[in-house]
């Protein structure tokens, strides 16, 4: 169940990098989001601190939905505090959290989103993600083959992901893909709590 949920949330997060998404602004006053308490600053980097018990209140999902998610149009410094210690530091455009259920019943996952990046810049992303994540770094050259092995002008999307991780009751795993023709992709993290 815990690896269908991180599937799908990964995937959801693929069809989102094709959108335009609403950029949402944390100082617009129109924006009733609660403040999410898992989220901090620390010289000038957004710090979300995954190691505690996920919720709606951790994460600024309000009752009337069943999302946090935190956008700009330019990359940002994010750090992710993993249990265990570990923590992922990058440069995202969209950080987001959804909850399915409610109560003592709800389930949360969580993605984070990279800008389009250049091929190589994609590549060296790709593989700094997968060094924190301590996981094998081989899919960071697979993609690398891929994209030198591509056409200029294909458009089938060039997609590779890694093997997941458990980290106390979150498992997470990252993924990268571009279609060749439009010349940049991006990095995706995907996770999702377990139910014990």
């Amino acid at each position: 169940m815990v690896m269908r949920r991180l599937v799908l949330a990964l995937t959801a997060l693929f069809l989102l990098s094709a959108c335009i998404g609403v950029t949402m602004d944390d100082n617009d006053p129109k924006d009733s989001k609660p403040e999410p308490t898992a989220r901090s600053s620390s010289d000038g980097v957004e710090v979300w601190d995954l190691t505690g018990q996920p919720s709606a209140k951790a994460f600024g999902i309000s009752d009337e939905t069943n999302d946090g998610t935190y956008e700009t149009k330019t990359a940002r410094s994010v750090r992710f505090k993993l249990p265990g210690g570990r923590t992922i530091d990058t440069q995202a455009t969209l950080v987001s959290f959804y909850r399915a259920g409610s109560g003592s019943d709800a389930h949360f996952t969580v993605g984070i989103r990279t800008a389009q990046l250049e091929p190589g810049p994609l590549v060296t992303a790709f593989r700094d993600v997968l060094t924190q994540l301590d996981v094998p770094t081989d899919p960071a050259d697979t993609l690398a083959a891929k994209i030198d092995a591509a056409p200029d002008d294909q458009t089938e999307r060039i997609s590779v992901g890694s093997d997941a991780v458990t980290l106390g009751d979150l498992k997470l795993s990252a993924q990268a893909g571009l279609a060749p023709v439009a010349g940049s992709g991006r990095v995706i993290v995907g996770g999702s709590w377990s139910d014990d």
